[in-house]
C-alpha cells in the first residue's frame, strides 16, 4: 500500500508539472507536497525550496522555516555531492534571516545555522557565500552584545569589501558597524557609517538585500540608526526627522520586519524626546503589525514599555512583573533590553521604588554598563540614590559629574544635558544656587534645536528658577 501511494503521489507531481507547466510558481506548495510523500527526493528539495522562498516573500516565517528544515532533513539522506552541499548551503542563507525573525539573532538555532554555512563555504571553496554567511555571525555577537568580538567582525568584513568592487557588500560591511558602534557607546563613529550606508544605498539594487541580511532593509536601518544618534548627539529634530524617514521607506517597501523596527525607534525617539503618546501609539501600531507574523521578540518588550509609559501600574509587583517580561525577552538584542531597563528604572525612580530600580540597574550585565546608555545608567543611579537616602548628596552628586564627563568625551550631549539638570536642581537644594546655574546653562547654551522636548524644556525652566 505505502508503495502504491508513493507511485500515486509522484504521477500527481508529474500531472501537476503537465497541467501547470506555464504558472508552476503557483503549485510549488502542492508540489512540494507529493514530491515529499512520493520520495522524489531531489524535486521535493527544490519545490520545498521554493514553496520557502515565497513564504518569504510574505513574511510568513514560521511557514518558511518548515519548508526550508524539510528540505534540509532531505538533503542529508541524498548523496553528498558538489551540487546537494550546494543546494544546502543556499537554503540555509535563505533560512537565516526567517529564523532570525522568529528566534532572534541572539539565539543558540541562528548561531549554528551560520556556523555551519561556514563550514560548507569552506568545504565548497564557494567565496560568494562566505560574505553574507561571516555577516550573519556579526550579527549573532552584535545582539548578543558580544561587542569587541563585533566591532572585530565588522573591521573584517569592511577591509574585504573595500578589496571588491561590490557595493551591496561594501554598504552591508557599513551595515555591520554602525549598529556596533551605537551599542558601544561610539556615536560620532557609527554616524560616519550610517552616512556612508545611505551614500550607498540604492532602493532598486539593494531591496532585495533584507532576503539576505537579517531580515531587514539596509537603507531604513541607517536612517533609524542615524535618527538614534543624532538625538544622542544633541540634535533632537534632526533625530525625528531620521526615524519617520527610515519608517516611510519600510511601509513603501512594504516589508513587515522592516516597519517593526523602525517603528521601534521611532517610539524610542519618541520616548527621549518625552512624547510618550506618540512612543506609545508607535508601539500599539508595532504589536499589531508583529503579532500576525509572530515576531515575538519584538512584542514582548514593546508591551512591556507600553504599561511603563503609560505610569498605569505603579506597584512593587507590577513593576517585578514589568521587568520579569523585559527578562524574558531573552532574546532581545542587548542594547536594545539596557534601553528598556533604564526607562523601567526611571518609572521607578518616579514611583519611590529606589530599591527595586536600583536591582534592575544592577542586572544589566558589567561588559554592557560602559555601553550603550551608560551615562543614563549613572544619572539614573543619582536619582535613585536621592529616592533612596536624603544623606547619599554626595554620592548622588558624584553620579552625576561622571555621568557629565562620560557623556562629554562621547559627545552624547542629550545625556550630558540630563545629567546637568540632575546635578543643578541638586546643588539647588543645597542652596548653590549659582554653582547650579553653571553647571546647567554651559550644555544648555550648545543647543540648536529640539527645543520643543522635554529635557530642553525643564532646563529652560530650571535655569530660568535659578537666574
Amino acid at each position: 500500500l505505502q508503495d502504491r501511494r508513493r507511485t500515486l503521489h509522484a504521477a500527481t507531481v508529474e500531472a501537476i508539472e503537465r497541467l501547470y507547466s506555464d504558472r508552476l510558481a503557483e503549485q510549488v506548495e502542492r508540489l512540494a507536497h507529493h514530491a515529499v510523500r512520493g520520495r522524489v527526493l531531489p524535486k521535493a528539495v527544490q519545490y520545498l525550496r521554493e514553496a520557502g522562498s515565497k513564504a518569504v516573500n510574505r513574511s510568513a516565517n514560521r511557514e518558511a522555516i518548515a519548508y526550508f528544515e524539510e528540505a534540509l532533513v532531505l538533503l542529508d539522506e541524498l548523496p553528498q555531492t558538489t551540487q546537494t552541499l550546494t543546494e544546502a548551503l543556499e537554503i540555509r542563507m535563505a533560512l537565516g534571516p526567517a529564523l532570525i525573525a522568529v528566534k532572534g539573532a541572539p539565539s543558540p538555532e541562528v548561531e549554528a545555522l551560520y556556523l555551519r554555512a561556514l563550514e560548507l563555504v569552506d568545504q565548497l571553496g564557494a567565496g560568494a557565500s562566505r560574505f553574507p554567511a561571516l555577516w550573519g555571525l556579526w550579527f549573532v555577537n552584535y545582539t548578543r552584545g558580544r561587542y569587541q568580538v563585533a566591532l572585530e567582525a565588522g573591521e573584517r568584513l569592511l577591509e574585504t569589501a573595500r578589496k571588491g568592487n561590490d557595493t551591496g557588500e561594501l554598504l552591508e560591511a557599513h551595515h555591520a558597524l554602525w549598529p556596533t558602534l551605537t551599542a558601544m557607546g561610539r556615536p560620532l563613529q557609527a554616524l560616519v557609517h550610517a552616512e556612508q550606508g545611505l551614500a550607498l544605498y540604492d532602493r532598486e539594487r539593494h531591496g532585495a538585500y533584507a532576503f539576505l541580511y537579517a531580515g531587514h532593509d539596509p537603507g531604513a536601518c541607517c536612517r533609524w540608526n542615524r535618527g538614534m544618534t543624532r538625538w544622542l548627539l544633541g540634535y533632537a529634530d534632526s533625530g525625528l526627522r531620521d526615524v519617520q524617514d527610515a519608517y516611510r521607506l519600510a511601509e513603501e517597501l512594504k516589508h513587515p520586519m522592516t516597519t517593526v523596527i523602525a517603528l521601534w525607534h521611532t517610539a524610542w525617539v519618541h520616548c527621549q524626546r518625552g512624547e510618550r503618546e506618540l512612543a506609545i501609539a508607535s508601539l500599539d501600531r508595532l504589536i499589531s503589525l508583529a503579532r500576525p507574523h509572530e515576531f515575538s521578540v519584538w512584542i514582548d518588550t514593546s508591551d512591556a514599555l507600553i504599561h511603563v509609559m503609560k505610569r498605569e501600574r505603579t506597584s512593587v509587583n507590577a513593576i517585578a512583573e514589568l521587568y520579569r517580561q523585559l527578562g524574558s525577552a531573552q532574546y532581545t538584542t542587548a542594547w536594545r533590553r539596557t534601553a528598556c531597563i533604564c526607562v523601567l528604572a526611571e518609572l521607578c525612580a518616579d514611583s519611590e521604588y529606589a530599591d527595586e530600580g536600583f536591582q534592575m540597574l544592577h542586572s544589566i550585565p558589567e561588559e554592557h554598563r560602559g555601553a550603550f546608555g551608560a551615562p543614563e545608567i549613572l544619572g539614573l543611579e543619582g536619582e535613585l540614590l536621592l529616592k533612596q537616602e536624603q544623606t547619599a548628596l554626595d554620592e548622588a552628586k558624584r553620579r552625576f559629574q561622571e555621568a557629565i564627563e562620560l557623556a562629554r568625551d562621547r559627545g552624547e550631549k542629550s545625556f550630558e544635558l540630563r545629567a546637568a539638570t540632575s546635578l543643578a536642581r541638586l546643588l539647588d537644594r543645597q542652596g548653590r544656587r549659582e554653582e547650579a546655574h553653571a553647571a546647567l546653562a554651559g550644555v544648555y547654551g550648545w543647543f540648536t534645536e529640539g527645543f520643543g522636548t522635554a529635557d530642553l524644556k525643564a532646563a529652560k525652566a530650571l535655569l530660568q528658577e535659578l537666574s
